[in-house]
């Protein structure tokens, strides 16, 4: 007789691939402020207003910034770096309603070629799957640079909440994890309830951290077939914009188990 609650993970796979930095500099807006919040709060600022700049390819570079949010890119224009190190605001009309005229910019140099600052590994820690015993994966996240990383996830830092999805698309199954100690993970109804938060972990410099998650038998849409999680890990330097995410999917089978009726 078979068993529909006994499963067997196997063709276990883990990738990685990381997908930022991509370019050496990274340049953003760092704040805005109106006219008079300029004048109530600092004190003989520098400000440039960006359409009187004789060179055309810092005036053309700065309002890139403006319209698209940040740019990353390989070259930046000499003389960029010291004109926005030396400058608390630009200024530029552009014809909006906002409130906002004085916009500070920010540039970070990122090492595109050098070897990312976390690593994540999983590992399948028990692969079978029955009612008395979950399967398991054991999910660990190192920090191999020399500085605090700060992790950038939603709830159940740092991998939030994971989903297992059918190559074919059309069912999900959740992975357990430690959700109830989040504060922001509840189930109302049988339905999963995820607030939308942004939680950061602050990783030291040789550190790991260890999460297991389990697939437990009974979970609503386990049934056998191919699966795949796959999730991004995102982290950043003290108060800085994210700096860099790794890519990550883990694949599996899951096999029905069969038990011959005695």
């Amino acid at each position: 007789m078979n068993s529909v609650d006994d499963y067997t993970i196997s063709n276990f796979t883990v990738t990685t691939t990381t997908v930022m930095p991509t370019h050496s500099y990274h340049l953003r807006p760092s704040a805005y402020y109106s006219d008079e919040a300029v004048s109530d709060e600092f004190t003989n600022p520098t400000i440039v207003d960006i359409p009187s700049l004789e060179n055309r390819e810092h005036r053309e570079t700065l309002q890139t910034i403006l319209q698209e949010g940040e740019i990353w890119t390989n070259n930046i224009p000499t003389g960029l770096a010291e004109l926005i190190e030396e400058t608390d605001f630009f200024t530029w009309e552009v014809g909006t309603d906002d409130v906002w005229t004085h916009i500070g910019v920010v540039l970070y140099r990122r090492s595109p070629d050098a070897p990312s600052a976390l690593t994540i590994t999983a590992e399948l820690k028990n692969e079978q799957v029955t009612p008395e015993s979950p399967g398991a994966i054991e999910f660990c996240v190192t920090n191999r640079s020399d500085e605090e990383r700060i992790i950038v996830s939603g709830p159940s830092p740092p991998l939030s909440v994971l989903w297992a999805e059918a190559d074919s698309g059309d069912r999900s199954f959740l992975l357990w994890g430690e959700y109830a100690s989040s504060g922001h993970i509840s189930f109302r109804d049988g339905e999963l309830e995820v607030n939308s938060v942004g939680i950061g972990t602050r990783i030291e410099p040789g550190e790991t951290i260890t999460r297991t998650y389990e697939i437990r038998a009974g979970t609503d849409g386990l049934a056998p077939g191919e699966y795949v999680i796959s999730e991004s890990l995102t982290s950043r330097l003290a108060e800085e914009p994210p700096s860099e995410a790794i890519e990550w999917t883990v694949g599996f089978t899951l096999i029905e188990a069969s038990h011959d009726e005695a």
